[in-house]
């Protein structure tokens, strides 16, 4: 946003050689993840900024940040001004009761998650919901052949394994796949890749 009275009030812009105004949607519903609560923050802060009603469902993987979250804005806003237009509700996927109030009482739906998520809100929504959809991710990691050669490739990939395992691959800043330009240099990675595995894998179990 080039000019923050858009927020307040008509203002002209010249590249639309008129006015306009941002006008908030009402109640906006922050559907997070069920494996991670960062992403949902993203329009949770746009969300407040643009001065709508907000709800988000908390991850039911990360019960603890969401909350940090909260008190800090709760600190930071003496005059109360944002803190008492939104709420932290706890529940988890796939609970229709509750589910089913957002859909027909929100004006804004923002849908985190896989697949079965995204569409499980796409379905009896009320007649003026609309949805924004962030779905399935996946996440690549890139390793230059010639940073490779002049780096500790081991110590790289103990790194690299260190961020595949603390997520489990669930959340999309987890890599999924790795890229390398050049064929040996991939094979001698892979090789340092799967001893650091075996070693994590005694550190971090699976749950």
């Amino acid at each position: 946003m080039d000019n923050i009275n858009y927020i307040d009030e008509f203002t002209y812009h010249p590249v639309f050689q008129g006015y306009i105004k941002a006008v908030p949607q009402g109640i906006t519903s922050h559907i997070s993840a069920g494996n991670v609560f960062v992403g949902a923050v993203d329009t949770l802060v746009q969300g407040i900024i643009t001065k709508n009603i907000n709800i988000l469902k908390m991850s039911s993987f990360d019960p603890v940040f969401p909350l940090l979250f909260a008190e800090l804005i709760k600190e930071c806003d003496e005059e109360g001004i944002v803190y008492p237009y939104f709420a932290l509700v706890p529940f988890r996927g796939g609970d229709k009761a509750i589910e089913n109030i957002l859909k027909q009482e929100s004006d804004l739906l923002i849908v985190y998650g896989g697949k079965d998520a995204v569409e499980s809100y796409r379905t009896d929504r009320g007649l003026f919901t609309k949805q924004v959809e962030y779905g399935p991710k996946y996440s690549c990691m890139y390793l230059d052949a010639e940073t490779l050669q002049n780096s500790n490739i081991q110590k790289i990939a103990q790194e690299t394994a260190k961020d595949f395992t603390m997520w489990e691959q669930s959340a999309c800043s987890s890599p999924h796949s790795i890229f390398i330009n050049d064929k040996e240099l991939a094979v001698q990675f892979a090789h340092y890749l799967k001893e650091e595995f075996e070693i994590k894998k005694k550190e971090y179990p699976l749950n």
